[in-house]
């Protein structure tokens, strides 16, 4: 098993990552520093070690690494080390078009400059590694039940270690979650007290880049991040930097998978699981099926009127009734968990009966204090429920008042901030073109093109970004 030291610019760490995962992937040891030092370590001791004790080292070539000093000390070791045994030791990756240094000039360089060829240059560093590339899926080291491979000073270590799922706090990344969970169990064997749920929403996307999305990790109807293995998203604007859309774009696979025409991303993980038909008994795949059915409906809006759309009327609507009043990560997470036990049917009938009929009744007794905040003007119906009075928030009821309006914008308090809401009708499309996910992008937001979400930390702000969104939608503009 060849090992291979990774020397880069801390700039370049969403390329390095990637890269070091999928040669890992192939029995490759890499020596990354972020996974191999711990506090009190010395850098120059350490780092200088590991070069030496390392089979190759790749100098990864950027504008930023060229001008790096602690990179060209690494590289300086390097040089030495293949003086003094006589055989090649540094390969050259350029991933940016740069001048190579004058002592790297005269050396053939694997090419990762151009997206499209990413895969050629990978081979083609194997080669220099002298093994060949294996076909493998992302999932191959957690055949063993629990088990991941991490690296200690260069060596493999197997331990138990839990798996990662991140998912949106709606229905949509709840089923998601379940689904992807569930195929993990029947799949690979792997426990689902093993498995971590970490349940996030859109009022963190500032903060995204920087976020500490643990490994081995799945991202489900969010936010894309290089840290996860496994990605499955259907929003219109999924990258919070340029680097994170670069990388996306790298790793394109089955497993890593942006499809912004789905109507719901636990349809798409449905149709797209590898074998999840053969591994799920048939009662469990139907019951499945049921279950990703309704979730999407839900969140595509494929209602066959108003009436159906504000009124529950399957286990998931009902479920989703409650979610409403409860979307907080506690409640989320324990969803997840009730789900994976219960079927939603069970759910309703059982332990979530009180719930919705709470819930329930809330609807039908604030319909008449919603119709009196409602205004429309021009097709546009606004929904304030925090001023005058606090109501709450149903994303269908408006539209039952207004059969005819074409978008409702909406105000509503969620946990310490205030979420700007704008749909359009299902029921009846507007005469012109509007795109509520570019709209949202305009404000810090993000959606699709039928429905999206703006987080804001007052209501201030909420109520003059609502009146903006209304001229947006009114004007011709596309």
């Amino acid at each position: 098993m060849p090992s291979i030291f990774l020397c880069h610019s801390a700039a370049d760490k969403a390329f390095v990552r990637h890269l070091a995962n999928r040669l890992r992937a192939c029995n490759v040891r890499v020596w990354l520093d972020e996974a191999e030092m711990k506090i009190g370590d010395s850098l120059t001791g350490k780092v200088g070690k590991a070069i030496r004790e390392a089979d190759y080292v790749a100098a990864i070539l950027s504008n930023q690494s060229i001008h790096s000093k602690w990179v060209q000390r690494e590289l300086q070791i390097a040089i030495e080390e293949e003086f003094r045994r006589e055989n090649v030791v540094v390969l050259p990756i350029l991933l940016e078009n740069v001048d190579l240094p004058a002592f790297l000039s005269d050396k053939y360089y694997a090419d990762f400059t151009l997206i499209e060829e990413y895969d050629l240059a990978f081979s083609k560093l194997l080669d220099s590694l002298g093994i060949i590339e294996e076909k493998r899926m992302p999932f191959d080291y957690l055949k063993a039940a629990d088990k991941t491979i991490y690296y200690l000073n260069g060596s493999p270590v197997q331990r138990l270690q839990p798996f990662y799922i991140y998912y949106h706090m709606d229905m949509d990344g709840i089923g998601s979650a379940v689904v992807f969970a569930l195929y993990l169990k029947l799949k690979y064997k792997h426990r689902i007290d093993k498995i971590s749920f970490v349940p996030v929403d859109f009022d963190i996307d500032k903060k995204w880049h920087r976020y500490d999305v643990r490994q081995p990790s799945a991202i489900l109807d969010f936010l894309y991040h290089p840290n996860a293995i496994v990605y499955f998203d259907h929003h219109q604007h999924p990258f919070v930097t340029e680097d994170f859309k670069k990388h996306y774009y790298l790793r394109e696979n089955e497993w890593v998978k942006l499809n912004c025409r789905a109507t719901s991303v636990i349809n798409v993980l449905f149709k797209n699981l590898p074998d999840l038909s053969g591994t799920a008994s048939n009662r469990l795949y139907n019951r499945l099926k049921t279950f990703v059915k309704q979730i999407d409906i839900i969140d595509s809006a494929q209602y066959d009127g108003t009436s159906s759309s504000s009124m529950p009327q399957t286990p998931c609507d009902k479920i989703n009734l409650i979610l409403n009043g409860n979307r907080n990560e506690n409640f989320c997470n324990q969803l997840v968990l009730d789900l994976l036990s219960n079927s939603p049917e069970k759910l309703i009938k059982d332990g979530y009966k009180d719930s919705f009929e709470r819930a329930h009744d809330c609807q039908l007794r604030e319909r008449d204090k919603i119709r009196k905040v409602l205004k429309i003007v021009n097709g546009i119906v606004f929904y304030d429920t925090v001023f005058p009075k606090t109501i709450p928030f149903f994303r269908f009821i408006p539209y039952e008042f207004f059969p005819d309006a074409y978008f409702v914008v909406a105000i509503y308090v969620k946990d310490d901030s205030y979420e700007v809401s704008i749909g359009k009708n299902p029921f009846k499309a507007p005469p012109y073109k509007k795109d509520i996910g570019e709209i949202c992008k305009k404000f810090g937001g993000g959606g699709h093109e039928q429905v999206g979400g703006i987080t804001v930390p007052s209501y201030k702000s909420a109520r003059e970004i609502a009146e903006e969104v209304i001229t947006l939608l009114y004007s011709d503009e596309e």
